[in-house]
């Protein structure tokens, strides 16, 4: 195994320290217990599983979500989007770290960006048609950083090797 780059250290020790925190805090309500744990969790399967992570298969959860927060602002339900919105970034919160560990750092941080001004920039969302097109595009960005997560890892050398393999196998059957 590849030793740790520093950024991975740390995002290792954040949701460690933060799941080892909730899990000690008799106080904390049940939900945010579950969701720093599953941080942790995710983190460590983002950095020990080199094809699809269990962080994709949150896509289903956050793409509803985001879906149910376009919805509120198109029908300019400020209570709805609010909530909504809320819901989103709670999820978003749990799989970030795992993202930052299987995603570049330009990629990520973008994506990021458009989190943190639509959660900023709330009422102008609402009412303005700049800052609705940024949900758009954070959409379309999600979208293709879980499409990109998920695609089939079968590439073209693959088919080649199958191909050649096989063709091998028949022309030997057939003599």
């Amino acid at each position: 195994p590849q030793p740790l780059t520093m950024d991975e250290m740390r995002t290792v020790t954040v949701s460690h320290n933060e799941a080892v925190q909730a899990a000690a805090n008799t106080t904390m309500d049940h939900d945010e217990k579950l969701s720093r744990v599953t941080k942790f969790r995710l983190v460590m399967d983002a950095i020990t599983s080199p094809n699809q992570p269990l962080w994709t298969e949150m896509e289903a959860p956050i793409m509803s979500v985001f879906a149910d927060v376009k919805e509120a602002v198109y029908n300019r339900n400020t209570e709805g989007f609010n909530q909504s919105l809320n819901s989103f970034l709670s999820l978003y919160d749990v799989i970030y770290p795992s993202m930052k560990i299987d995603i570049d750092a330009e990629r990520i941080q973008k994506v990021d960006t458009r989190v943190q001004f639509i959660d900023h920039y709330r009422p102008q969302v609402l009412t303005e048609e700049a800052a609705q097109q940024e949900l758009e595009a954070l959409e379309a960005d999600l979208q293709l950083i879980f499409d990109d997560m998920t695609e089939d890892e079968a590439g073209p050398s693959l088919w080649w090797v199958i191909i050649s393999t096989g063709s091998i196998i028949i022309l030997t059957l057939s003599y």
